[in-house]
């Protein structure tokens, strides 16, 4: 049963949540006797005596000159109390400081003998007054002093009291888990320890060992929870006798071992005899001889030529037989003795095994018992596995935790920090554990965590990275890799520094976005993952099977892609999986600096559709946002409404034909473009027919408003609506057929041609994509599908060159060889209009308007075919005087 600790303060009883502990009972105890009763004794004894000693020593040379008041003195006296009472206020109230103790009781035996000396002692001193008013003297501002600070503490103590009443704090909610040994009761027994614990203690209260001490070992690996046992053992044996709290690992050497664990002894067996002190103390010098400095062991060594001292044997004896007198079991607690190094282990199994090898002493110590043993070996390496055996008549190995307890544990601390989607993927993930626990969305956890202080490590690690990247990562990536970050922090972060090598992106199937492999090398398609980490083993001291562990981690995250599941890429958010090349450094960088947030382009969908396309244009201003701003509008395929599915289609055509940040990026178009094949797949779903109750009409309505542009300037929609043309495995093409989307590319040349006043590239786009598809014989009995310039467009390109802009044509129609850029010839231009080039130079010959061009190109024509040089490398630069070859035309 858990009992309270008391804290005396000036009346205030002050009550903590902790067993008693007797150590700080008797250091109240020793408070209370040496600052408060003794002084207040002595005071009633002696009062005469101190009297008259102040009155020679103070009052009659010093306090007597201040006699009678004055204005000054009252001033004064004032400013100094305040000088010294406003910082201690200050301190008390500002930051809840809390006087000591032993300085309460001697304000609280000031105040006592002062109130005896100012009002039982009438005529013996006569106190200075203040001036403003007599009945209140000097001396009593200057005796407020202590009274504040005593009434001051008392307020700070019962108002932190109150507080802790009324506030229950919850324990790893807000802040990070406190990784630290608590007592077992029925409400925490996760592990299912309190019988063995409860069967320990009572074993323990009937073992009777009155020729030595019975040592018991608690053995269990790191974080397996021996410090727990430990402790709950001691609330368990608080009653059954004598309990020492030995913390060796705070000892720097091994000298200070013996002399705390003998200090201990002594402070805890004094008050059961009058002897035990001295003993102790003799035998802990004899002990220590040797080990402390020279000259204080010379000075030893002088005084036993002149006194006879016993040796350790008997000095041991002694103690033994003392300590058997007094009957009280003693319970020596030795925790973390696998902190120690292996001198110090040493000198502490000595103490349990020979010399604190006192009568009913229980020494009860938790180790890691490899760890104990490989330090031995390196003393004394015979037989050493079999040296503890002699050492503890009882070792009980904790058992390994099971995995259950420990998932438990951790969902039940993610549930404070997740949010409710990740915890549904959580849920999801851990079930998926059991179906496929090597690939895709397995959990993890069991690889990594083992004990309940990985629990607490992980949760704390996670914790800090997860709120950088909340909704902006696809959950089960995120997690794993994070399970990996905390058991390997420095490996981790090497890995990614190095995945360039380490890992691959392939295409899970043709013509689909390339995702993250672990790389493979040579015939045996060994991973170059693990020859990195056999390369680097001993830089981050890994071994043999941690390289197993960390292979096969990182294959489950980055598997093979025949391996992927579907949920990876297509699950929610399986466009952040880490396996896209674009989404990879979010993952380790925590955060996504300079990337798409989730959350901000998630809440800009939800805008009205004017500000929506405003956050689209502002979004692509960034070129390093483009490639993931078109990824995430590709993974919008679900939509609430006919409104939502229309707005999501007008943001896709808003922002393919949005300029392109970067003119120079090498894209054949100014536009920042869409994938054609996504958008064509979108708009050809037939479930969103629904929006529009099967009205083809309706939907064939608004797809018009996009496919037929007003403008004369080629777009991406211009580009789109052609890839209709070539393209027969859309259901769109049954709400526009191939003819209708042949009439539509049709009126959109004849509105760029009619905006038009010269030839540009754009209105040459718009032209050549003027076709018509159709069914012909390409050989003799073999039919296929071709693509013919429409004629009507093709009389209106006639009609605009030679009437409006026969220059700019004659210059498109000249073009660059392709194995000399410095060497020119005819393009496809003019066969395309007029069917060959031998066409278009009758007609142009037949030209009689203005052209600046005209002569310079027949010219060429005329060398081209009757000079050999010119007909097999093109026309060199210096042929051109008119027509300026090295310049583009323009593309608006």
């Amino acid at each position: 049963m858990i009992e309270q600790k008391y804290y005396i303060s000036i009346g205030t009883i002050i009550f903590e949540d902790h067993a008693l502990n007797m150590t700080d009972s008797k250091i109240i105890y020793k408070t209370l006797t040496k600052y408060l009763l003794i002084p207040i004794c002595i005071f009633v004894l002696f009062q005469k005596a101190i009297y008259a000693f102040l009155s020679i020593y103070l009052v009659s040379p010093l306090l007597s000159r201040c006699y009678p008041g004055q204005l000054a003195y009252d001033f004064i006296i004032i400013i100094l109390v305040f000088a010294i009472v406003a910082p201690l206020c200050f301190k008390i109230f500002k930051n809840k400081s809390i006087i000591p103790l032993k300085w309460q009781l001697i304000c609280l035996v000031y105040i006592c003998c002062y109130v005896i000396a100012r009002f039982a002692t009438l005529g013996l001193f006569n106190f200075t007054p203040f001036s403003l008013y007599s009945k209140v003297k000097l001396l009593d501002i200057v005796s407020a002093i202590p009274a504040i600070i005593l009434l001051s503490n008392i307020f700070i103590l019962v108002n932190n009291r109150l507080h802790r009443s009324n506030v229950e704090p919850v324990i790893g909610l807000n802040g990070f888990i406190i990784d630290e040994a608590v007592t077992i009761h029925s409400n925490n027994d996760i592990l299912k320890r309190g019988k063995f614990i409860e069967e320990i203690v009572h074993q323990i209260d009937l073992t009777e060992s009155p020729n030595g001490s019975f040592p018991i070992g608690i053995v269990g690996t790191w974080g397996i929870g021996k410090s727990t046992v430990i402790k709950s053992l001691i609330t368990g044996l608080k009653n059954k006798g004598e309990i020492i709290e030995l913390n060796v690992w705070k000892c720097s050497n091994p000298a200070q071992i013996i002399e705390t664990l003998f200090k201990s002894l002594k402070s805890t067996l004094t008050p059961y005899s009058f002897s035990i002190d001295n003993k102790l103390q003799e035998y802990t010098s004899a002990l220590l001889k040797g080990t402390q400095d020279e000259r204080l062991n010379a000075v030893k060594n002088f005084s036993e030529l002149f006194f006879s001292t016993p040796s350790i044997d008997e000095q041991y004896d002694r103690i033994n037989a003392e300590i058997k007198r007094i009957g009280k079991k003693i319970f020596v607690v030795i925790d973390d003795l696998d902190r120690l190094d292996k001198k110090e282990i040493y000198e502490v199994i000595r103490l349990v095994r020979n010399t604190a090898s006192f009568s009913n002493t229980f020494f009860i110590v938790a180790y890691d018992r490899n760890y104990i043993l490989n330090a031995i070996e390196e003393i004394n390496p015979y037989q050493s596995h079999y040296f503890l055996e002699k050492i503890f008549q009882l070792e009980f190995t904790l058992p390994p935790i099971a995995h259950e307890i420990l998932q438990d544990e951790v969902s039940k601390r993610l549930e404070s920090i997740l949010t409710e989607a990740d915890m549904k993927d959580y849920k999801f993930m851990l079930k998926e554990s059991y179906s496929m626990p090597d690939y895709g969305d397995s959990d993890l956890s069991h690889t990594f965590i083992h004990n309940i202080r990985d629990v607490i490590r992980f949760i704390n690690s996670f914790k800090l990275s997860y709120r950088f990247v909340k909704d902006e990562v696809f959950f089960n990536d995120f997690y794993n890799l994070e399970l990996i970050r905390f058991k390997h922090p420095e490996l981790f972060v090497d890995i990614f520094r190095n995945y360039l090598k380490l890992l691959t992106p392939e295409e899970e199937k043709p013509n689909s976005p390339y995702l993250y492999s672990l790389s493979s090398f040579g015939k045996e398609g060994r991973l170059g993952l693990r020859t990195h980490l056999e390369t680097h083993s001993d830089t981050f001291k890994i071994k043999g099977h941690d390289i197993d562990i960390l292979c096969s981690a990182y294959s489950s995250i980055f598997p093979p892609s025949k391996y992927r599941l579907s949920s990876r890429t297509k699950g929610r958010n399986g466009h952040l999986t880490v396996l896209k090349p674009s989404m990879f450094d979010r993952y380790f960088l925590r955060g996504i600096e300079g990337q798409l947030s989730e959350i901000e382009f998630s809440n800009l969908r939800q805008l009205p559709l004017v500000d929506y396309l405003k956050g689209l244009t502002t979004l692509s201003e960034n070129e390093d946002l483009i490639f993931d701003i078109s990824d995430r509008l590709r993974q919008i395929k679900n939509f609430d409404d006919r409104s939502d599915f229309e707005k999501t289609i007008t943001a896709i055509f808003h922002y393919a034909n949005l300029p392109h940040p970067n003119p120079q990026s090498g894209t054949h178009y100014k536009q920042i473009q869409y994938d054609g094949d996504s958008l064509a797949k979108l708009i050809g779903t037939k479930d969103n027919l629904r929006f529009y109750s099967g009205d083809m009409l309706a939907y064939k309505t608004f797809l018009a408003t996009f496919l037929n542009t007003e403008k004369h300037t080629y777009s991406y929609t211009s580009d789109f609506t052609s890839s209709l043309l070539h393209k027969s495995s859309y259901y769109v093409n049954e709400v526009y057929p191939h003819g209708e989307i042949s009439e539509i590319l049709l009126s959109n040349f004849s509105n760029a041609i009619e905006d038009s006043t010269k030839i540009t590239r754009s209105l040459w786009w718009h032209f050549v994509r003027c076709e018509k598809k159709e069914e012909r014989e390409l050989a003799p009995g073999t039919k296929g599908i071709s693509y013919l310039i429409d004629e009507s467009a093709i009389s209106e390109m006639k009609k605009f060159v030679f009437e409006q802009d026969l220059d700019g044509f004659l210059k498109l129609s000249i073009v660059k060889t392709h194995y000399n850029p410095n060497r020119f010839c005819f393009g496809e231009p003019p066969a395309i209009v007029f069917g060959s080039i031998e066409e278009f130079i009758a007609q142009l010959q037949m030209f009689e308007g203005h052209s600046v061009y005209k002569e310079e190109y027949l010219a060429l024509y005329n060398i081209l075919i009757t000079n050999e040089d010119y007909r097999s490398n093109g026309a060199p630069l210096d042929f051109f005087s008119a027509i300026p070859v090295q310049s583009e035309i323009e593309f608006d």
